[in-house]
């Protein structure tokens, strides 16, 4: 099956991506609405509480429906919350349409984009760039929409990523046509899921998700306002934020190189150790470039996080239990997602720093490596890799 065919389900999932390039709009949302920086952390811990469900519901309809289908409907659902957000007067309209709305249609499009990838006949390289695909949503939108506050046009920003999530859909509506069955459309792989895999690998995959993801996603969503306390330049600022999209994205991307080569458990060994070094330049640099170099490794560290779950799971389980079993292993990035933005933010407002917050994010670095060791002892005691 060429790998071609699934540009368009990766065009819809590269968009809703867009969701990580949040933090560039906590300025704009403080100046529109006057809340404080734990409020402005709330809206990204929302954002990943209603990703998370979706990322866990959205299975049971793909059971019912084509999950092209659901992609379309789910991509012009999210053109239409986003609508409601860009065009809020208030904070809460704001978090309805985009923490409650959009956010739950990406979690809908990411699993949906994933499960097509996971049962395709390349699935070691079409899945991470599936997920790199969303990453670099982030990379795009939170530099761009950067600038265009810094051009006065505050959350109006917004309007880049509709347009492009309507002209994604579309698109996928004219590459789908004719084709009512999604196995007709990525292809099935033909791998049978390992009877040996236990529940202690699940939750020890669930354990590492949770701890490996905190330092990531605190630095995803506070990112802007950690380099404005910093008081680093317009240039180093954009620059830095930049650098952590495109970090996140090339570490996602990097395990389909890593999945050809070697398991899966070698990416998640590895973005361990680029979170600690990045975590530690960070809490050690002296400011400036330092921390703009530390905050990009975190990305980095994190963007390969989040690709070798996804992998070792469908390795582990295999492609026929991957939508249901990922989704519980999710719920741990969810739990992350939801603490990590909201206690730095309210860390900042205790302390008027965020060092505090990086050092509990080391923590909970250290921790994942952890369970990493103890994952990769289940996995060679049971032998359930595959090696495919």
């Amino acid at each position: 099956m060429n790998l071609l065919r699934l540009f368009p389900v990766w065009l819809v999932c590269a968009a809703a991506g867009g969701l990580y390039g949040w933090s560039s709009l906590g300025l704009p949302l403080a100046k529109a609405f006057g809340v404080s920086m734990a409020e402005t952390g709330l809206v990204f811990s929302y954002s990943v509480v209603c990703f998370t469900l979706a990322v866990i519901f959205a299975p049971y309809l793909l059971q019912r429906a084509s999950a092209v289908r659901c992609l379309i409907g789910f991509g012009l659902g999210a053109v239409a919350f986003l609508v409601i957000a860009v065009r809020a007067d208030t904070y809460w309209m704001f978090v309805t349409g985009f923490s409650f709305g959009f956010a739950g249609m990406s979690g809908a499009i990411y699993i949906t984009a994933l499960s097509i990838a996971a049962r395709s006949e390349h699935f070691r390289i079409a899945t991470p760039v599936m997920v790199a695909g969303f990453g670099l949503g982030g990379a795009v939108f939170g530099p761009l929409w950067r600038v265009l506050d810094d051009a006065g046009w505050g959350l109006d920003g917004l309007w880049a990523l509709i347009l492009s999530l309507l002209a994604s859909s579309v698109l996928l509506v004219f590459a789908t046509e004719n084709k009512a069955n999604v196995d007709a459309f990525p292809g099935v792989a033909e791998v049978v899921p390992s009877p040996k895999a236990s529940r202690t690998i699940l939750f020890l995959l669930w354990a590492l998700f949770a701890f490996g993801s905190f330092s990531g996603l605190m630095v995803l969503g506070l990112a802007a306002r950690i380099l404005d306390a910093a008081q680093v330049s317009l240039f180093l600022s954009t620059a830095a934020l930049g650098g952590i999209a495109l970090g996140n994205t090339l570490g996602r991307l990097s395990v389909a190189w890593v999945n050809r080569c070697r398991s899966p458990l070698i990416g998640l060994a590895s973005a361990v150790s680029i979170s600690g070094l990045g975590l530690l330049l960070t809490l050690l640099g002296g400011g400036g470039i330092e921390l703009g170099v530390g905050l990009c490794l975190v990305a980095l560290g994190y963007g390969v996080m989040a690709s070798a779950v996804p992998s070792a799971t469908q390795s582990i389980f295999g492609p026929d239990r991957f939508a249901a079993l990922f989704a519980f292993i999710f719920t741990a990035w969810g739990i992350a997602g939801f603490i990590a933005p909201w206690i730095g933010g309210a860390i900042f407002d205790a302390t008027g720093g965020f060092r505090d917050a990086l050092v509990l994010s080391l923590l909970a670095t250290s921790l994942s490596a952890v369970s990493i060791l103890l994952l990769k002892r289940q996995v060679d005691r049971m032998d359930v890799m595959t090696t495919r």
